[in-house]
């Protein structure tokens, strides 16, 4: 793909190196189309496939609301067009529309000038148009909205492309896609109350629905759940807020769960978690529904004086737990895999708090892109590779997840690759539970301690399946002592440890 960038308004476009990985805030495509868009004017336009085909030589466009509403810097953000241009193009340019939301009932459209002229015909290009660069052409309060602040302090909540209003030029185009991006910032998605507050299905249950139980005066959620409550569940804390969205897809291999929160004096619960919903299906089946992961945070790990930041590294086995029960609304189970369709995030209290007094700060609770580490095999890039990172191989290998976890470039997630972390990245030997470099009694007290239970590496898990059992001492033995066949004082040390377990099965 050619990438075209836009140094001003209606500046000559020059060829540039292909995109940056940027986080993408808002992304009209034929997707999103079919879940909320709607069509405009005289246009010709065709999303039965997995573009927007245009053609029309009068005024026309087409939009969508975003399944939630996003800020974000227009210091650092761009504009973004992949297109094609077609042969039978006339029109010499475009235009966008990005729709601010300036609360409930207030906004502005903001267009923005999309210079066509000079542009490659035929191939895909990747347009890319920074906003501090890029003023809009025209400014006007939204449909059905009273005007806002005029600012573009987005919010943003709505995307459109569309040709020039009042031209007959014919203007034909294969649009893969319209979005808004940032180089430089990680975000995906956040709970805080500014995105709380603009959401149009947002709730909260439970204690937190008593008034003065939430309060969002200082732009953090002061969360008070107290069990003196005379709600729907008196006498507990059980409750939670959030937002409900449109099924919004990111890798969670690749992100992270990052939590600004403290602890107010009058805090008695141990414990509170952030949830996520995801959607798999059309609930049809078992496996096609949707599922709640739950990340809980230890209060105790907060300062009561200033925010902690609480960073938990997503995918699949880094929730706390699975909700024993679908997402509201759904019959069914999901696939139990993080492969966000994310439908919805929540602050909650956790089931086992809820006699006590939930007093907490909340300020914000956001998605992210992780930043690599560099470092081969840091699966959850917090600089070291260690076996919280073989776990997380483990999860992919069984998961048969993607090639993220094929270090050896074998072209599939398998066992080779375990060997690979193992052997190759960390130097060591398959028995080393504690990754000191010698297999030793350390180990084996490891293993001993979990045996026909389950355990990731630490817990002496040598292998692909998630029990302890024989098959990792087997392993362990056969490194004992660092060497592939272990001393007979060492052999016979292990022959009595495995006839001790065993007895015990």
């Amino acid at each position: 793909m050619i990438r075209i960038t836009a140094a001003a308004a209606i500046a000559a476009l020059t060829l540039g190196t292909s995109s940056a990985q940027a986080v993408d805030f808002g992304v009209l495509d034929t997707t999103l189309f079919n879940n909320s868009g709607f069509s405009f004017g005289f246009d010709s336009l065709d999303t039965t496939g997995d573009s927007f085909l245009l053609d029309t030589a009068q005024f026309g466009g087409a939009g969508a609301d975003l399944p939630a509403i996003v800020d974000f810097d227009l210091g650092s953000a761009q504009l973004e067009l992949n297109l094609t241009i077609d042969p039978l193009n006339v029109a010499q340019d475009m235009r966008v529309v990005l729709v601010d939301n300036d609360g409930p009932l207030a906004g502005e459209e903001f267009q923005y000038f999309v210079n066509l002229a000079g542009l490659p015909v035929g191939t895909p290009i990747n347009i890319a148009l920074p906003f501090a660069t890029n003023a809009p052409v025209f400014t006007q309060p939204a449909f059905g909205k009273l005007p806002g602040d005029g600012v573009e302090n987005f919010g943003l909540r709505q995307i459109q492309f569309q040709s020039a209003f009042g031209s007959t030029d014919r203007l034909v185009l294969d649009i893969q896609n319209v979005k808004v991006t940032d180089p430089e910032d990680p975000t995906i998605l956040a709970l805080t109350p500014a995105t709380y507050a603009a959401s149009t299905d947002r709730f909260t249950f439970g204690s937190f629905t008593v008034e003065g139980a939430v309060n969002t005066d200082n732009d953090t959620f002061v969360i008070d759940a107290d069990v003196t409550n005379e709600f729907e569940f008196p006498g507990t804390s059980f409750g939670g807020l959030g937002f409900n969205l449109d099924p919004f897809d990111f890798d969670a291999d690749a992100s992270e769960l990052v939590i600004r929160a403290k602890a107010l004096p009058d805090n008695e619960a141990e414990k509170f978690r952030v949830l996520m919903s995801d959607v798999d299906g059309d609930d049809s089946a078992p496996g096609l529904g949707s599922d709640d992961y739950a990340f809980e945070v230890d209060i105790a790990t907060l300062s009561d004086t200033e925010f902690t930041e609480i960073i938990i590294p997503l995918g699949t086995g880094s929730e706390t737990s699975i909700d024993d029960s679908p997402t509201f609304g759904f019959t069914h189970f999901g696939n139990g895999l993080q492969d966000f369709g994310l439908t919805g995030i929540q602050i909650t209290a956790v089931g086992a708090d809820v006699l006590t007094r939930l007093n907490i700060e909340v300020e914000s609770a956001v998605i992210r892109e992780r930043e690599d580490s560099g470092l081969e095999g840091d699966f959850n890039n917090d600089g070291v590779v260690d076996a919280d990172d073989i776990d997380l191989l483990v999860a992919g290998i069984i998961d048969g997840s993607d090639n993220l976890y094929d270090l050896d470039q074998s072209g599939t997630v398998d066992a080779g690759d375990l060997d690979y972390m193992v052997t190759t990245l960390l130097g060591t030997l398959f028995g080393d539970a504690n990754l000191d470099s010698s297999v030793d009694l350390l180990d084996l007290s490891a293993l001993a301690s979990n045996f026909e239970g389950t355990a990731g590496w630490a817990g002496g898990n040598f292998n692909t399946d998630t029990t302890v059992d024989l098959l990792d001492l087997s392993a362990l033995a056969s490194s004992f002592g660092q060497t592939p066949v272990p001393e007979p004082a060492s052999a016979a040390l292990l022959t009595l440890t495995a006839a001790g377990l065993v007895r015990r099965r």
